[in-house]
């Protein structure tokens, strides 16, 4: 039995990590096509958002009866690229909505990172238009000083909130 549960795991491993490929190679070639004034961007761009699309729903499907593959089963790196794949899912934001519940749980029992909750956190946050909590979502300031944090909650507990999180 512990056998067969090995390899269901290797398996979703391995969907994982095929996702988060797409996911970063998607991103680099619309990041270099962007960075060289390429009139390609705008066909990356779209291929980018279409993979961060499908890649979502793909991943949102590893998620059943509202458990989420953690630490003991898919170790700190499938940890981190699931996490990836779901911070990129912008275009569905109810998926993000319900994979934030269900990573607060895994949180809380120690199955998955704190610091991944509060990213996932604050991008909910402040796609939905409202402040972050964590101060992990950045903006464009200005072309000259780079970026800022975007608006927070609770500034003044910021820095212990962070900590206790792991950031």
């Amino acid at each position: 039995n512990y056998s067969i549960q090995a390899q269901n795991w290797d398996i979703i491993k391995n969907k994982i990590d095929s996702l988060y490929h797409l996911d970063s190679s998607s991103q680099s070639d619309f990041i270099k096509a962007n960075s060289m004034r390429s009139d390609s961007a705008d066909y990356y761009n779209k291929k980018m958002h279409f993979v961060f699309q499908s890649n979502c729903s793909m991943a949102f499907e590893l998620v059943k009866e509202n458990t989420l593959p953690g630490l003991k089963e898919i170790g700190v790196d499938g940890t981190k690229k699931l996490w990836i794949v779901f911070q990129h899912c912008d275009s569905i934001p109810e998926n993000q909505v319900t994979i934030l519940e269900i990573m607060k749980k895994a949180v809380l029992r120690g199955n998955f990172p704190p610091k991944h909750y509060a990213y996932l956190y604050d991008r909910v946050n402040t796609g939905k238009g409202e402040k972050q909590l964590y101060g992990t979502q950045l903006m464009v300031k200005s072309l000259k000083s780079g970026y800022c944090s975007r608006p927070n909650k609770h500034p003044d507990i910021i820095d212990s909130l962070r900590i206790s999180l792991g950031l």
